[in-house]
């Protein structure tokens, strides 16, 4: 059986309605809120880097499992659209990512099968928000 990893983050308020963030890494990332929701909008919304959490995930598996396929893009990224609930708790309720690759000669099985082993084994955060929200996903390949 793996060994089960712990994550400890801190969240240190750093006036208004900032915080500076930390996890193991030591890494620090800034939050912040609109000046509607009394912040200084200086920063990302927590909410937004659920998506960016999710993104990036998602992605780095990608381009590790295309690389173990020998297939390298010329260029890759990935769209994340969330849709949240209107009531609290403002959860989302739907997810689409789309990932868009460019380069000649790129095959299309191997993408799909990219994204597929990303969605159903690698990417941690899959089953965290398609625990509450509908996961959609769709391939682009430009070839331009």
């Amino acid at each position: 059986m793996a060994e089960e990893k712990v994550v400890n983050a801190v969240a240190k308020w750093a006036g208004g309605m900032t915080f500076v963030a930390k996890a193991n890494s030591g890494h620090a990332v800034i939050m912040d809120a609109s000046e509607a929701e009394g912040g200084d909008d200086s920063a990302a919304r927590p909410m937004e880097l659920l998506l960016i959490s999710y993104a990036g995930c998602t992605a780095m598996d990608v381009i590790a499992i295309l690389k173990k396929f020998g297939v390298v893009p010329d260029s890759f990224r990935l769209e994340i659209a969330g849709k949240r609930r209107g009531r609290h708790p403002k959860y989302y309720k739907e997810v689409t990512l789309r990932y868009i690759l460019e380069g000649k000669n790129i095959p299309r099985e191997k993408v799909e099968r990219a994204v597929e082993l990303s969605q159903t084994k690698f990417c941690s955060a899959t089953p965290m928000f398609k625990a509450l929200a509908e996961v959609n996903y769709e391939i682009i390949i430009n070839e331009d």
